[in-house]
This record gives structure tokens, sequence and C-alpha cells, in this order.
């Protein structure tokens, strides 16, 4: 669901975002994906890494490229 929020942002924003939005939406769908396959049901060992500061890299991260390219846009 987030993803497709995030897709449909630049429709229903007056940011101007380019290329570089989008290389960084393709990041965080990689990193998204990478989070559910670190916790499974019998393992939830990894639950703080996938969850805690995977978070933390895609939103800091998400969050500049955006403002970065919405500034040289």
């Amino acid at each position: 669901m987030m993803l497709l929020v995030l897709c449909l942002l630049p429709s229903f924003s007056e940011l101007r975002l380019g290329w570089l939005y989008w290389a960084a939406l393709a990041g965080v769908s990689v990193l998204v994906i990478t989070q559910h396959a670190l916790v499974s049901a019998r393992d939830l060992g990894r639950v703080n890494v996938a969850f805690f500061q995977v978070n933390a890299v895609i939103s800091f991260g998400f969050c500049l490229v955006t403002a970065v390219d919405s500034w040289i846009g």
C-alpha cells in the first residue's frame, strides 16, 4: 500500500519530481522486499533489523532524495 501511495504522490502534489524520485522509489521497493524476506513466521530474531533499521534507512534516505529532486526539479 505504501508503494502505491508513493507512486501516486507526484500526481497529487505540486512537487516537481523527476527521474531521481523514481530511482529512489525503485530502491525503496527493493529494500521493502528485502525487509520482508528477513523475517519469517518461524524466525523472528531479525525483526529489529528488518523493521527498525531498514525503515530508518528508507525514511531518511527517501525523504532526502525527494527533497533534493524537488529542489532541482
